[in-house]
């Protein structure tokens, strides 16, 4: 059987190695958020999936168990990239969204309330 590996490699030039990590469920895509208007364009999403690996490994959160690179075939029939997310990247993602969004700002609202035990 083939090792499962990724490189992640940040800004500063540094990089990190995973392998032999199992994925959890990965229901959710990240396009799905661009189509909510959570982010403006790929570019924003792609920075916050970046925060979002960020956020999973300061907790020791195995980021290839969450967030999953996949390929899809779009409504002309030509690929393009996308991310297989689990419910806590789906959600971080969503967290770091556009404020302006109602479905950002209730995610924000929630969290915030779950916190400070409301």
């Amino acid at each position: 059987m083939a090792e499962a590996f990724a490189i992640i490699q940040w800004q500063d030039g540094s990089e990190d190695y995973r392998s032999d990590e199992t994925f959890v469920h990965t229901p959710h895509l990240a396009s799905v958020l661009l189509e909510l208007g959570a982010y403006n364009d790929g570019a924003e999403l792609g920075n916050a999936i970046q925060r979002a690996f960020q956020i999973c490994l300061q907790l020791r959160i195995p980021i290839m168990r969450n967030f999953r690179s996949i390929h899809v075939y779009d409504d002309h029939g030509e690929v393009e990239a996308d991310w297989a997310l689990s419910d806590l990247a789906f959600y971080l993602l969503l967290l770091n969204g556009n404020a302006a969004n109602p479905d950002v700002a209730h995610a924000q609202a929630w969290a915030l309330r779950k916190t400070m035990g409301g």
